[in-house]
């Protein structure tokens, strides 16, 4: 009501103050164009708005005895009319401009009283689409209690008719809620309240369940394959031994979450927060990981072939003994990283930076070194190095950023030259086949 009023009013006096504005506009040209009165179409006589001159003339007669007329009086009148002045003007414009504010102000009520109805039958129809969506919700939780309590749902076997009911009740209230964040939580987590998660099978896939927050739930062992979990916040949750095959966790909150020995093949985390979370025997293969960042996660003994870590922030991450045969690293932060017994073989590290990294005993046969930042490695050896493919574009002393190259750069070229050609010159560190760079 407030805005209403405030901007009806400031529509009042934009319109008072364009007809002062037009009125103080007018008087002060219409004079100059009156100047020629004969052919001024503004000072015509008609019009009324400039000066004028007025005369009449009148005669008075009599007749005399002899039928002659004898004229008595003779009478000549002059009128004068002043131009208009500042407050005719004034006085005119002010009576244009009052029907014109009025119609502006009636339509704008109109307007006002228009868009306040359908805010309020909007808010009219959400209250009853919510209302709606309680009454199946807890028609929902009665149903299933049921089936926990009389049909023994927790204990049934797979593809039992108790089981594939709640399969189906379950499926049924979650498209229901498509858009229905909050409500798809507490099916959710009824579901892990009740122990019977495990309900969750391939059947859901597809399911929406985007923005939703699990964080600190138990759903080991649960089923999530292809299901949307993006920009969900799932930090702290455990899904030990859980099949995520193909599931959509972009830009989802997984921080400290526990996925050892979960199987994410073919998973999309893109942009996904992954601080401190564990791997451990993880199978991650071809799994997008671009732009996540993983920083001082546990991935030990992961499996990360063929996945992509585009950009991803590795810095710190425990990566012993993982299999990134295959991986796309490109321009990835592993600096600190612990990469002692990992597989690199034909992974992608074209501008990666690795300073500080740990590569004992790292596996780097066939892979792309083009770019990369090798400066302080530790446990990193020239027959290594020289396993790889085009480790002589590398950069191993005094690295830099180049922003607008978007590559890694030496501040000091004549010491990096150096390292390399000292790289050329150990004959002994050379392999034993030469390297398939295709």
């Amino acid at each position: 009501m407030k805005q209403d009023f405030k901007r009806n009013l400031r529509i009042l006096l934009i319109g008072i103050g364009l007809g002062f504005l037009l009125a103080i506009l007018a008087y002060s040209i219409f004079p100059d164009l009156a100047k020629n009165t004969k052919n001024n179409l503004i000072c015509s006589e008609w019009t009324g708005f400039c000066k004028d001159t007025t005369r009449s003339e009148s005669e008075e007669k009599t007749i005399n005895n002899q039928g002659q007329e004898i004229l008595r009086k003779k009478t000549t009148t002059t009128q004068f009319q002043s131009g208009k002045t500042l407050w005719d003007w004034l006085q005119l414009f002010g009576s244009l401009a009052i029907p014109v504010i009025l119609a502006i102000l009636g339509y704008q009520l109109q307007q006002t009283d228009q868009e306040r109805s359908k805010k309020q039958a909007a808010l009219e129809r959400e209250i009853a689409s919510a209302n709606l969506r309680d009454e199946a919700l807890e028609n929902y939780f009665d149903r299933m209690s049921e089936l926990l309590l009389d049909k023994k749902l927790r204990k049934s076997p797979k593809n039992d008719p108790v089981r594939n009911i709640a399969i189906t009740r379950t499926l049924t209230i979650l498209r229901r809620l498509e858009n229905d964040t909050e409500r798809k939580t507490m099916v959710i987590r009824f579901l892990e309240a009740a122990e019977i998660i495990d309900i969750i099978d391939e059947k859901f896939s597809g399911i929406n369940l985007s923005e939703i927050n699990l964080s600190g739930a138990r759903l080991n062992r649960a089923n999530l394959s292809g299901i949307n979990l993006s920009h969900a916040s799932l930090d702290q949750i455990d899904l030990r031994g859980a099949t995520l095959k193909k599931i959509n966790l972009t830009y989802t909150k997984l921080n400290e979450a526990i996925l050892d020995s979960t199987d994410l093949s073919e998973a999309d985390l893109s942009g996904a927060i992954l601080k401190k979370t564990s791997f451990t025997y993880a199978n991650l293969r071809g799994a997008i990981l671009d732009s996540a960042d993983l920083s001082e996660a546990n991935l030990i003994s992961a499996i990360l072939n063929s996945a992509s870590l585009d950009a991803a922030n590795l810095n710190g991450t425990n990566l012993n003994g993982a299999d990134l045969s295959g991986a796309n690293l490109d321009t990835a932060n592993l600096s600190g990283a612990n990469l002692s017994g990992a597989n690199l073989k034909e992974a992608s590290l074209n501008g990666a930076n690795l300073s500080g990294a740990n590569l004992d005993t790292a596996n780097l046969n066939g892979a792309n070194l083009s770019g990369a930042n090798l400066s302080q490695t530790q446990a990193l050896n020239p027959k290594q190095i020289k396993s790889a493919c085009y480790w002589e574009e590398a950069v191993y002393s005094s690295p830099k950023w180049d922003e607008k190259m978007f590559q890694w750069d030496t501040e000091d070229t004549k010491a990096n030259q150096n390292r390399i050609e000292a790289l050329k010159q150990d004959k002994v560190s050379d392999p034993e086949k030469p390297v398939n760079c295709k």
